[in-house]
């Protein structure tokens, strides 16, 4: 029985005002335990004891059986019975705290159900000496059914499925480490904005039992198979929840008591909001956009080799004559459009455009139109052509006899695989061999006459540039330019 202003004991007091505070009270305005209580003539201290079902004196007014005085129940002088814990006198108890007459389940279908419909009587009922420990032990065992229920059946398949040498233990480690971690610093956050606005009645661990409790409120986790859908929302309640029992049980005003439930979790929404925002996005569109280079690194030397016998089969197919422009090898399906863009489409709208023609379709149209489109190109390059780009190839067979029965040197280039200069120089990949944080140097894929492809390391450019310009020389044919530099 304690002041409802102050929280002051009002055991053994004659008197009807609250020595601490001065506020009147009545034994009568409380309910006890039947026969949990002791009531004491104020004339010659004879017990009696409450029998009602408010644990009241029944009835409420007669005469001493000791001293023949005439008695009120109000009026008496009221202490625990002997062997009974004051928190026992209560008429109603914290269910989970009773478990051990109600049991296991009643006490935690009891506790939630308070929680959910009624939780500032359930504050109210809070022993008054701190229970840190099975308030802890009530938010595991809750949140780990509710997330059990949510999850059945993937929990069935990951059972099944994943190393049980490995998944048990890891997860009796990591569900109560992590929930023991929100618990304490939601709490620690709430009660710090509580001592921010004024004082309390109880310390950090009255808050701390608040909030363990409150979390039984995220019952809509536990809705099978949708509940992480609407974790959102389960917060939500929890937050209402933990901030009735705080203005209960800390004695505060419900404005207090919001501010500090609801603050914590709207912050840490904000900070996933902005790490989402700042950093998780960010880091998502550059791998996004990154993916075309590295699938362009893994298909260039494929494609080049590709190009590179496309060539010789189309010189095969017109008596030895190589195609008047490269766009013929598109027109006459020798290659298609991904081994020559290697990154799927054109980088821009006009490297897909050659004498007009949008090269994206060139392969599906009609035979005259085919015709029409190479003759448009090829009148386009000059006199002299030593080199000209489609796409990331860079064709430089301008001179050589790649027909079949061709005597030129087989080692030289024919196509040089060379990004567009409109696309963004390709990253380099990670080596599936080498350690973690390191990448494969970058190479330039060529296609050679003698039915080959070579690889060469940006670092050995130079020189095999140099070497392959004194090869045509002998060959009599010009020089070929920087290939970055043929648009």
């Amino acid at each position: 029985m304690r002041c409802r202003t102050c929280d002051y004991s009002l055991w053994n007091l004659p008197s009807r005002t609250c020595p601490e505070c001065g506020s009147p009270f009545l034994p009568s305005d409380f309910e006890f335990v039947p026969n949990s209580v002791r009531f004491c003539c104020p004339h010659c201290g004879q017990d009696y004891y409450g029998t009602g079902l408010k644990g009241h004196l029944v009835p409420d007014a007669f005469a001493c059986v000791r001293c023949g005085a005439p008695v009120r129940m109000d009026e008496m002088i009221l202490s625990p019975t002997a062997g009974v814990d004051e928190g026992r006198t209560r008429a109603q108890l914290m269910p989970w705290l009773d478990r051990s007459n109600r049991g296991f389940i009643k006490g935690w279908f009891g506790t939630v159900g308070m929680v959910l419909a009624k939780p500032g009587i359930l504050a109210a009922t809070l022993p008054d000496g701190p229970v840190v420990g099975p308030a802890l032990g009530f938010a595991f065992v809750t949140l780990t059914l509710y997330g059990l229920v949510s999850v059945a059946l993937p929990a069935v398949f990951m059972l099944w499925s994943l190393p049980r040498t490995a998944f048990f233990p890891i997860a009796l480690i990591a569900i109560p480490v992590a929930i023991s971690i929100v618990l304490l610093v939601w709490s620690l956050i709430a009660h710090g904005i509580l001592l921010m606005t004024g004082t309390t009645a109880k310390g950090f661990s009255r808050t701390l039992e608040c909030l363990c409790y409150a979390s039984a409120a995220a019952v809509l986790l536990a809705i099978p198979c949708l509940g992480t859908y609407l974790a959102v929302v389960a917060w939500i309640w929890c937050a209402i929840s933990a901030a009735i029992m705080l203005a209960t049980a800390q004695k505060v005003s419900g404005l207090r008591a919001a501010c500090a439930a609801v603050l914590p979790p709207l912050l840490v929404t904000a900070a996933i909001v902005a790490w989402i925002t700042l950093v998780f996005i960010p880091r998502v569109s550059r791998t996004i956009a990154s993916i075309p280079a590295y699938i362009a690194i893994a298909q260039a030397p494929v494609a080049t080799g590709k190009v590179g016998a496309a060539l010789r089969s189309y010189a095969a197919a017109n008596n030895g004559s190589a195609p008047p422009h490269s766009i013929a090898l598109l027109a006459d399906k020798y290659v298609f459009l991904p081994d020559v863009y290697l990154s799927g489409s054109p980088a821009t709208p006009a490297e897909g455009t050659v004498a007009g023609i949008d090269v994206t379709f060139i392969s599906s149209a009609s035979p005259s139109e085919r015709t029409t489109a190479v003759r448009r190109a090829a009148a386009l390059l000059p006199p002299g052509t030593v080199a000209h780009r489609l796409g990331d190839m860079v064709f430089v067979y301008h001179g050589i006899d790649i027909s079949p029965a061709s005597t030129a040197d087989p080692g030289l280039w024919l196509v040089i695989c060379s990004p567009s200069p409109a696309a963004s120089p390709p990253p380099a990949p990670p080596s599936p061999q080498s350690q973690p944080g390191t990448a494969v140097a970058p190479t330039v894929s060529v296609g050679t006459l003698g039915n080959g492809m070579a690889s060469i390391p940006v670092t050995n450019w130079p020189a095999a540039l140099a070497q392959q310009n004194a090869l045509r020389a002998a060959a009599g044919l010009p020089p070929i330019p920087d290939p970055a530099t043929v648009k």
